[in-house]
């Protein structure tokens, strides 16, 4: 199934097989595991953050894209799906969204072409529609009756930054499967494998370093060969030429309604938002109030619910991506420092920034013992500028664990969302010789 494993063969493949008190438990962890709201206290509003994540043909959502700017380029406001599928006049606006495809359609979607790859750009909701999609499948798994479970597909998520020279695919995935503590075999992952039980969710394959994705690249299309019956779902950033002979998608972009409906329900009402905003109603505030450049942030996910941070901290939104994660760092470490974390905020900042040049370079996620080297760098660095006192590199590390921007794995330290690292990248990139001084002035 993997280069330089031995395969199972179907009529073996029943010996394997896990028992369905095993499988049982699995989907219950899974279930738990994706419900759990980061350590991080300044990100929990992200677990309530629900947008509608919808997929079509990457054509139509380049269509779309275009209607979406013009619309915007022209102060109108751009309905939402609903609106325009009820819409029954309008042929054109029916005929684009009528087959517009949802989290939960993907079962559905998944029989009809067992391996897709789905693309967006940075924050568009790749990670959020698989867990939202695991989670729900394992939801499902468990109502259904036993007699009824028999064949089903168990979700299984894998994240392929992980994938590296030491760390193949197959082992990325023994290792998902058993942060459950359920100890699967490599025999029993290829029995299901091969059965067709599983659905593999591998995602972010653009994060895969560049000298080992052909190698990744090669696996995949070796699982997909040799266990036919297996679901596989890719996420990917968009790569200028096709990578895998998969069935296509791309997610859409979120219309001003989906953001208007988003402001209202972190708000609670649009009377609560009319409070807040001198009697403004959300429509009201992103047609006239937001600068075009921040409402054409409100298209993705990830930086909408930025924006919707930016505004529930009073301090008014600034004009451009990159100002928009400036004041989001800002405001996250101005958080910390208010609820008594966080006292070093220009060395962990400083850390970021080497953090991001260690990963740019290596291609890979960083050691403890580099991202210590990095630290020290960073440290060293300020107290040459004599704009530091005395702070070791353990409460850096704690501040910055505390943040949610960089998470631990494997014993090992990368960027909670690639977005992150490349922002820090262009600040170091931008500012070679006054390390950020805008962000170090704001915190």
């Amino acid at each position: 199934m993997f280069p330089g494993t031995p395969k199972v063969r179907s009529e073996t493949a029943t010996q394997f097989l896990p028992e369905e008190g095993t499988r049982r438990r699995y989907w219950s962890w899974l279930k738990a595991y994706l419900r759990q709201v980061g350590r991080a206290q300044a990100f929990k509003g992200m677990g309530r953050f629900r947008v509608p994540i919808r997929l079509s043909t990457p054509e139509k959502v380049e269509q779309f894209s275009r209607e979406a700017e013009r619309s915007a380029s022209n102060g109108s406001v751009l309905p939402s799906v609903e609106e325009f599928l009820d819409r029954k006049d309008d042929q054109k606006w029916h005929k684009f969204f009528a087959d517009h495809i949802t989290v939960g359609d993907l079962p559905r979607v998944l029989r009809k072409y067992p391996r897709i790859l789905i693309v967006g750009d940075a924050g568009s909701g790749k990670s959020t529609l698989l867990h939202r999609f695991a989670r729900e499948e394992a939801a499902y798994l468990l109502r259904r009756p036993p007699s009824r479970r028999k064949h089903s597909k168990t979700p299984v998520l894998v994240d392929l930054r992980r994938y590296g020279a030491t760390r193949s695919l197959e082992r990325l995935i023994l290792a998902s499967i058993n942060r459950s503590d359920i100890n699967v075999s490599p025999e029993a992952f290829r029995a299901l494998a091969c059965k067709g039980y599983v659905t593999l969710l591998l995602d972010g394959l653009d994060e895969v370093p560049g000298e080992s994705r052909r190698q990744c690249l090669s696996e995949i299309e070796t699982l997909a060969e040799e266990a036919p019956r297996c679901g596989l779902l890719v996420t990917s950033r968009p790569f200028p030429s096709a990578i895998l002979p998969f069935h296509k998608l791309a997610i859409a972009p979120l219309s001003e309604t989906d953001a208007v409906e988003s402001l209202t329900a972190q708000y609670g009402s649009v009377k609560a938002f009319r409070r807040c905003f001198d009697h403004a109603s959300p429509a009201d505030y992103l047609h006239f109030h937001m600068h075009p450049e921040i409402l054409r942030l409100c298209r993705r996910p990830l930086t909408l619910w930025m924006v919707i941070a930016l505004l529930r901290s009073k301090e008014g939104l600034p004009v451009s991506l990159f100002k928009v994660y400036e004041r989001f760092v800002s405001w996250i470490f101005h958080w910390e420092s208010k609820n008594e974390r966080g006292r070093s905020s220009v060395a962990c900042i400083t850390a970021l920034e080497e953090l991001a040049e260690s990963l740019a370079k290596e291609q890979r996620s960083i050691s403890v013992a580099e991202w210590t080297d990095a630290v020290a760098l960073g440290l060293q660095y300020l107290r040459e500028q004599q704009v530091l006192a005395n702070v070791d590199a353990e409460s850096v590390t704690r501040d910055v664990l505390a943040t949610g921007l960089v998470t631990t794995s494997d014993g090992n330290f990368e960027f909670s969302h690639k977005s992150f690292q490349d922002f820090f990248s262009a600040v170091v990139r931008s500012s070679k010789s006054s390390k950020s001084n805008t962000i170090y002035t704001s915190v």
